[in-house]
């Protein structure tokens, strides 16, 4: 199972993800993004991961691009920090080799 929960707001959009970013989830919120991209540009993109309990290498593959677009990845726990020290560590990557 796996859930995305977008809050738009004036400053910017809000996404909540939880469950499995794996398999078609991870197309889907692909698609979801492209969607939120073109409607908040210029704004500012906060995705929480708290609340996944699985990714896989596709999963941190778009995490890292959604990261590399300008969005903040947060996570608490120590399993949710690990991931995102490790999609930011590939974001900075992409950055690098795209020259932003």
């Amino acid at each position: 199972m796996f859930r995305a929960t977008v809050e738009e707001q004036n400053e910017g959009v809000s996404v909540k993800l939880e469950g499995s970013l794996s398999g078609p989830y991870v197309q889907e919120l692909e698609k979801c993004w492209k969607g939120w991209q073109e409607r908040s540009a210029g704004k500012v993109a906060v995705v929480d991961l708290e609340a996944l309990t699985f990714v896989n290498a596709a999963g941190k593959e778009l995490l890292a691009r959604i990261c590399a677009a300008g969005a903040k990845l947060i996570g608490r726990g120590p399993m949710t920090r690990s991931i995102v020290e490790e999609i930011v560590e590939t974001c900075s990557s992409l950055k690098n080799v795209h020259g932003r």
